[in-house]
């Protein structure tokens, strides 16, 4: 008896199979029909066994699936099973049957059990397995279960860190919706970023190795450039710390130089600050837009 079915369409040969290669890596029994699901084959008693006597049937719905007679019959089967699990590779809906039901985004995956989605994937399949273990398996699925959850756990500090990260307003909660916002902010700063990096370089031309002032405006360049406020703050303590390092190395006293440390943390306030609300700006503007 295997625990896992792939459903999917020959469009979708090479995702499914990298799947059923990820989830056998991972320990788990995976049926993959590998000739592929195509259209007009008979419904195939093998396979309608094969899903009755499978544990978990994880649908990849995907723009030529949703159209596969194949795919939504073996769909339909599952679910009456009480055994579906979707997951979508790309922006297209799931057939009307099945909207209601909660469907893994798959489309940024990167193939490897790390990512997100495969995790998320993993602490589904891990609930489903353990709710269908049966006595004659216990061995095999608490290896199982212990192979998915160790990937599937995050570290407390970095979820902390990332739900701080979006109550401040710096990321979408969503990866997708993320990752949409990073093309859309690039495509709307491009010009800004050439004319940023134009201007530092003649910037730099002009004024030479005048080191308080090359920091101050290396920073002025940082609040200018379209970064987010994360890079910015990265980019802006290198160029603090370097400048830094220049005045200890000139041999200058503190009480001497207290000045050019004002001016130049003073200066990464400010880029850091501007950083921050352009990109609160940019994201309220593409939530409205999209939203």
């Amino acid at each position: 008896m295997h625990e896992l079915f792939i459903s999917y369409c020959r469009h979708d040969s090479d995702a499914a199979n990298a799947l059923a290669d990820t989830l056998s890596k991972a320990g788990l029994s995976v049926w993959l029909d590998r000739r592929a699901i195509q259209e007009g084959d008979a419904f195939d008693t093998q396979i309608e066994e094969a899903i009755a006597q499978t544990r978990v049937v994880i649908v990849i719905w995907s723009e030529h699936s949703v159209k596969s007679h194949w795919v939504r019959a073996e769909a339909a089967y599952a679910l009456g099973k009480h055994k579906l699990l979707p997951i979508s590779i790309d922006q297209s809906e799931p057939p009307l049957q099945f909207m209601q039901i909660q469907t893994i985004d798959f489309r940024y995956w990167d193939r490897t059990s790390n990512h997100r989605a495969f995790q998320q994937l993993a602490g589904a399949l891990a609930k489903r397995l353990e709710a269908s273990a049966t006595d004659a398996q216990p061995r095999s699925v608490s290896h199982t279960l212990a192979a998915l959850s160790a990937d599937a756990v995050e570290h407390p500090a970095k979820t902390r860190l990332e739900a701080w990260i979006v109550a401040a307003g710096l990321c979408f909660p969503e990866t997708v919706v993320e990752k949409e916002y990073q093309d859309y902010f690039r495509e709307k700063t491009f010009i800004i970023a050439q004319f940023a990096m134009l201007l530092t370089a003649a910037t730099y031309v002009v004024y030479g190795a005048a080191d308080m002032a090359i920091a101050m405006l290396m920073l002025g360049f940082l609040a200018l450039l379209p970064l987010s406020a994360g890079s910015t703050i990265v980019l802006g303590s290198i160029v603090v710390a370097v400048h830094a390092s220049v005045v200890m190395q000139a041999g200058m006293l503190l009480w001497t130089s207290w000045l050019f440390y004002l001016h130049v943390s003073s200066m990464f306030t400010v880029a850091c600050c501007i950083a921050y609300w352009r990109e609160r700006f940019y994201r309220t503007a593409f939530a409205v837009e999209f939203g």
